[in-house]
């Protein structure tokens, strides 16, 4: 090795020391409130705190709490905290957690951004909890939602029966949506109850439209009104839980 390269790595070696060494510790929050700890999705947290940095305090270009629910920040919930205006002075945030916010237990923390470092998690905010709120079947229809007695000439006919979840933690929170009954009977064409429908998919949404192609009874001696109850339930987080949602009628009908 040249002389030159050995005093260019020696070189280096003491720069890299001298930087570790002058290497700032991390800002310190204190006197953290976070009020209330438990919400339903759409209400507001409230966090005030008070902050100690040995660096320069212009050097703070922002703060951030992460940890929230992953549909809460699709929805556009913010997560920017106020950086207080000097050293020890309490700062207050409000942050509205949008719906829709899944159930469940969430240990948020505080990442702090300063100058020409990587963003450094100070400190554990603690945990806020999401309740579950229950889901709803808002409403229940075919498509169409008709037909002519005179003007049906099979045994059945493939219909639309369409359902909208709501669930403020997420619409495929709503599980399980089923066809319990059709009165009077007949109008089901040749599948058992429960007839089983498609559930909704989409957990970064409050409300979802579903669609089943089912089997309608084609042919009645005389014009009729089939009405269909649907029921689904609601899922409670990853509890493995459930509890009922309200029931929906789908009307259907014959005509001349």
């Amino acid at each position: 090795m040249s002389e030159t390269r050995f005093l260019a790595i020696i070189v280096a070696a003491l720069l890299t020391a001298a930087c570790a060494g002058n290497r700032l510790p991390p800002p310190k929050v204190y006197n953290l409130e976070v009020t209330p700890t438990e919400i339903d999705p759409g209400e507001p947290v409230r966090f005030r705190f008070a902050m100690d940095y040995s660096g320069a305090w212009s050097d703070i270009t922002g703060i951030e709490v992460v940890g929230l629910p992953e549909n809460t920040l699709a929805a556009g919930t913010l997560t920017a905290i106020n950086v207080p205006s000097q050293k020890g002075e309490p700062a207050e945030t409000v942050i509205y957690i949008k719906k829709p916010a899944r159930q469940g237990i969430y240990p948020l923390q505080f990442r702090v951004l300063v100058k020409d470092s990587p963003g450094v998690v100070v400190t554990g905010v603690g945990p806020i909890t999401v309740n579950d709120v229950i889901g709803r079947l808002d409403f229940a229809g075919f498509e169409p939602s008709s037909h002519s007695v005179g003007g049906c000439f099979g045994a059945e006919k493939i219909v639309s029966l369409k359902y909208v979840a709501y669930d403020e933690n997420g619409a495929n929170d709503v599980i399980r949506p089923r066809v319990t009954q059709v009165s009077p009977a007949g109008g089901l064409s040749s599948s058992p109850l429960p007839l089983i429908l498609s559930n909704p998919a989409d957990g970064n949404v409050i409300e979802q439209l579903v669609e089943t192609p089912v089997r309608m009874r084609c042919k009645a001696d005389a014009p009729q009104v089939w009405k269909w109850t649907v029921k689904a339930s609601d899922a409670v987080g990853d509890s493995g839980q459930t509890r009922p949602t309200n029931s929906a009628v789908a009307e259907y009908f014959t005509n001349r």
